[in-house]
């Protein structure tokens, strides 16, 4: 497949995802849910409870990928501008997710239980944790996936090209190790929140 096809099948995906979070968003906002923010991703400059915001700023970075490409500008920055663009994506659809499993759930409750509010908050606390350590393996995949790709080019790079090869290999061991960390904390955490 061309690359223009592969763009172009790129934008079709981010236009379906647009069009089922405008819905949510609007579903969201007309029940009036209480549910915390459920996109906490490195990627994004945007900070919402809604998930519009978020497509824009993934079209944003669809579109300065196309452009890149037009331009043929270098191999490891259209490398790093499809990561994100694919991290944004795959963090808007796990928060989509996540929040039509809420709204369900919630709907679901019986409102006579006196336990209910108790448990939506439990259960939003957790649900949180698990969409966060979803992310945070997704981190923990593509870093050791950028880690081998390094390491395979470092076997027929020169010496100034491999000596850049072992610096970003460095940075990225110390990228996953601080990934890695933070997954440990979030199961202690949902843990924690499972036993109360």
């Amino acid at each position: 497949m061309t690359t223009d096809k592969l763009l172009q099948q790129l934008s079709n995906d981010i236009q379906a995802l647009a069009k089922a979070c405008h819905n949510s968003d609007l579903q969201y906002k007309k029940e009036a849910w209480h549910m915390p923010d459920l996109i906490q991703n490195e990627q994004f400059q945007t900070t919402s409870s809604y998930l519009s915001p978020y497509i824009e700023e993934l079209e944003y970075s669809l579109s300065k990928l196309q452009s890149l490409c037009n331009h043929k500008n270098s191999h490891d920055l259209i490398e790093a501008t499809v990561e994100r663009v694919v991290s944004q994506f795959s963090a808007i659809k796990n928060a989509l997710d996540n929040r039509s499993y809420l709204v369900k759930s919630a709907k679901s409750s019986k409102k006579s239980s006196p336990y209910r509010k108790v448990a939506q908050a439990v259960m939003g606390r957790s649900h949180q944790l698990y969409a966060d350590l979803t992310q945070h393996h997704e981190y923990e995949r593509r870093l050791m996936d950028m880690i081998r790709e390094r390491e395979n080019k470092l076997s027929h790079a020169d010496k100034t090209q491999g000596q850049k090869l072992q610096q970003e290999i460095f940075a990225l061991h110390g990228r996953l190790g601080r990934c890695r960390r933070a997954i440990c904390s979030l199961e202690v955490r949902i843990q924690d929140a499972e036993r109360r």
